[in-house]
């Protein structure tokens, strides 16, 4: 591994901060190019390389000590827009940061809508960089690994109460709602 980063296709997007559609961020996992050689490093390469110790600080903006092992879990935090079709998960190919400032930060590139953050735990070589501190692009190790992490961080999202007209109640699913609803015709 070379101390510099290397200069690789990557998706066209308005701004180093945008997320990768989730095609193209899993076909370039599929083709190989991400990590362990490929043209795309992750935090993992820089991790595991000795002699890249210090880049890895930089990139997570962490002292030595506390640099995670190659092996755990890091959490990523991704912010999105509050808006119909916004993602309620993160997915692959999303802009992530490991600094909950970082990721408010980026709210001010669509100023004009709130936004929220999501969470989620990845593991190092999921996380491709370009070396920036504290923001990776995620790509999953696979389509399954995933999809079940998405299904996993969809059921943790608390949904909005939503108030069925007529049956003065709220619930917290939509199936339930849609069932009232029929009911009380």
């Amino acid at each position: 591994m070379t101390a510099s980063f290397r200069t690789a296709q990557v998706p066209a997007s308005e701004c180093l901060y945008d997320s990768w559609q989730p095609d193209d961020a899993m076909g370039a996992r599929l083709r190989g190019e991400i990590g362990h050689g490929g043209e795309l490093e992750t935090l993992h390469d820089w991790l595991t390389d000795v002699a890249s110790t210090d880049i890895a600080c930089l990139l997570l903006a962490l002292p030595r000590h506390r640099l995670p092992r190659p092996d755990a879990l890091v959490k990523v935090v991704q912010s999105v827009p509050v808006e119909a079709g916004a993602p309620e998960a993160v997915l692959p190919g999303a802009a992530v940061f490991t600094d909950v400032g970082m990721a408010q930060w980026c709210d001010h590139l669509t100023p004009k809508c709130a936004h929220r953050l999501l969470e989620t735990e990845v593991y190092p070589d999921e996380l491709v960089t370009f070396g920036n501190p504290r923001h990776f692009i995620y790509l999953p190790r696979s389509v399954q690994m995933g999809y079940d992490r998405y299904m996993r961080d969809c059921n943790r999202v608390r949904r909005p109460k939503l108030r069925v007209e007529g049956l003065g109640r709220c619930s917290n699913a939509a199936a339930d709602d849609a069932d009232a609803i029929k009911a009380a015709r």
